[in-house]
């Protein structure tokens, strides 16, 4: 799962960000089966259960905040300077930014999602307050995988 910057602030809405990911190459993640292959990436197997709230609450706001990620969210193994890495590498600049992801585990109406500011310099993460269910605008989406890349070979 990564982070992909959008080119202007967008309204929240669970089509939205579906759209946005997969018109950027990436696929979103929803741990439930259904029909919607070109856009969802699904866990078929019931190996994961990883809800958008899994995801803020027990690994990027507690990594964001200095902190370990929990072993719920099946651990990180990122940073917070590594996590400020890549933001800058895909062009993310200092200032105040919403992180969106679905809420729940299954299509859902509400985010999860993280406000922080990066502070100049990208030293570290600032103000982060992470929320489990709403509708932020947002510039930066979390998305599961790049087909490609590091999507399952049969979404392609």
């Amino acid at each position: 799962m990564m982070p992909v910057k959008t080119k202007s602030l967008k309204s929240w809405s669970y089509s939205s960000y579906e759209q946005f990911c997969y018109d950027e190459g990436y696929r979103v993640w929803w741990d439930t089966t259904g029909s919607n292959r070109d856009k969802i990436l699904y866990d078929e197997q019931g190996d994961v259960n990883l809800g958008g709230h899994d995801v803020m609450g027990s690994g990027l706001c507690q990594v964001m905040q200095g902190s370990a990620a929990s072993s719920h969210g099946g651990g990180f193994v990122v940073s917070e300077s590594q996590m400020l890495q890549s933001l800058k590498d895909i062009g993310v600049p200092p200032g105040q930014h919403t992180m969106v992801i679905k809420s729940a585990h299954t299509q859902d109406s509400n985010a999860a999602y993280a406000t922080f500011t990066i502070n100049s310099g990208y030293t570290d993460f600032s103000g982060v307050s992470c929320t489990y269910s709403g509708s932020p605008n947002w510039d930066l989406a979390f998305c599961a995988c790049k087909i490609g890349e590091d999507c399952p070979s049969s979404y392609s």
